[in-house]
């Protein structure tokens, strides 16, 4: 597809650079506010993995964890597919991602985006 778009150029559409592309992982937090003590330890040891498997796979990178009152948000910038990828098999292993979302977004904020149940 490359050699394509050297020749072609524009003519089959514009690219989507990686660094504009995001997965944000939403894991539903227990009925207290920001989640409990040990419900956060243990997002923030998922972060940890999931961290290490999207840098393994050379994917992206893991930006962190957003908690609010309902959901804490893990977000990663990079390669939306490979990220999707690295981070499935972990996320569906774990009971933290059961009842969670994950949205796929192919560019900058306001572009195409996928959205994946956990």
């Amino acid at each position: 597809m490359r050699i394509l778009r050297k020749f072609l150029g524009n003519l089959l559409g514009p690219t989507t650079p990686a660094a504009d592309q995001a997965v944000v992982v939403a894991l539903k937090l227990s009925g207290t506010a920001f989640g409990s003590g040990a419900e956060s330890r243990k997002i923030h040891h998922l972060g940890d993995a999931l961290e290490k498997v999207v840098a393994q796979a050379g994917a992206g990178t893991f930006d962190g964890e957003e908690f609010d009152e309902l959901e804490c948000q893990l977000l990663f910038s990079g390669d939306a597919d490979a990220i999707w990828r690295a981070v499935e098999p972990v996320l569906r292993a774990s009971a933290l991602a059961r009842g969670g979302h994950a949205t796929l977004r192919y560019g900058a904020p306001g572009s195409r985006e996928k959205s994946v149940a956990l």
